[in-house]
């Protein structure tokens, strides 16, 4: 019975861990391939959620900045413009990292390793544009 316990134990913390990986090295940890791919479908899907809500900022913080409305006009236009050159460079480059895994079913799990590196990189730098239009101070 005991032993019952922490197999049933055990996998609620493997399943609950699945889940709440915050990087690729965890999901690689997972026990087997199968977990290794939900838990990397999951950290793209976390990490493109972050993406989005980062881009909404930088947007509203543009907006909401005291520039000149040319100036926010222009720099929303350009900025939208990055974010589409971003998901192209970022479909390009996955799909050419994942096609060293010529056979096998690796290719998809390197896309995804690929998609959230480069999730990350950017969050980092959408983090830092954002401090460039601080809300007007009241």
């Amino acid at each position: 019975m005991r032993i019952k316990r922490l197999v049933i134990i055990s996998l609620l913390l493997l399943s609950h861990t699945t889940f709440a990986a915050e990087s690729a090295e965890e999901c690689y940890r997972l026990p087997s391939h199968m977990e290794w791919r939900e838990c990397l479908d999951d950290l793209a899907d976390k990490t493109n959620a972050l993406v989005a809500g980062a881009q909404d900022l930088v947007r509203k913080r543009i907006s909401a900045s005291d520039e000149e409305e040319s100036f926010k006009s222009k720099t929303r236009a350009l900025f939208e413009f990055s974010i589409q050159e971003f998901e192209k460079y970022k479909s390009v480059q996955c799909t050419y990292e994942s096609s060293a895994a010529t056979t096998g079913n690796g290719g998809e799990d390197m896309y995804l390793d690929c998609e959230i590196s480069l999730n990350r990189a950017y969050l980092k730098r959408l983090e830092e544009q954002a401090t460039w239009f601080e809300p007007p101070h009241a």
